[in-house]
């Protein structure tokens, strides 16, 4: 059930609503830790978001208005005092090599960029940082427990 909540909401324009806020009147920088169709054995379940709904999202951006700018444009134009009025920045972090293979095609089809922070030892996954160590181990116990059954 849970699941299902979980899906009806991402798939809803009110999540998408609600995340962006409901004002247009200031920048909104979008942040992704993992795009992904299928969840690493590293990561946690259910954490991911699918690259379809990664790209349902830009396009509900993009057709209700909202402009992206790179994230370095964002940083001056505030300091210049810019009106940042329905604008939109794309980031993602880790280096995690599925945030690239599934975005990369996306954001050029739809004609966007992404700063993307890059953890030097984390690039294309070759060792993961604490957290996605600790989650690669709690998946195998989960996964060994569940074939004892």
């Amino acid at each position: 059930m849970k699941n299902d909540l979980i899906k009806f909401l991402a798939s809803s324009n009110w999540l998408v609503n609600t995340a962006i806020g409901l004002s247009t009147k200031s920048h909104r920088i979008l942040s992704y830790h993992l795009v992904s169709e299928k969840v690493p054995k590293y990561y946690y379940k259910d954490s991911a978001i699918s690259p379809g709904m990664f790209k349902t999202q830009m396009k509900w951006l993009v057709s209700h208005g909202y402009k992206y700018i790179p994230l370095d444009i964002t940083f001056k134009s505030i300091e210049s005092g810019e009106n940042l009025r329905k604008t939109f920045s794309i980031t993602t972090d880790d280096g995690f090599s599925e945030n690239y293979s599934y975005l990369a095609d996306i954001l050029h089809d739809l004609n966007l960029g992404c700063t993307m922070f890059l953890i030097n030892n984390c690039i294309d996954n070759r060792d993961l940082m604490w957290n996605n160590k600790v989650c690669y181990i709690q998946n195998m116990i989960s996964r060994q427990k569940k074939s004892r059954l």
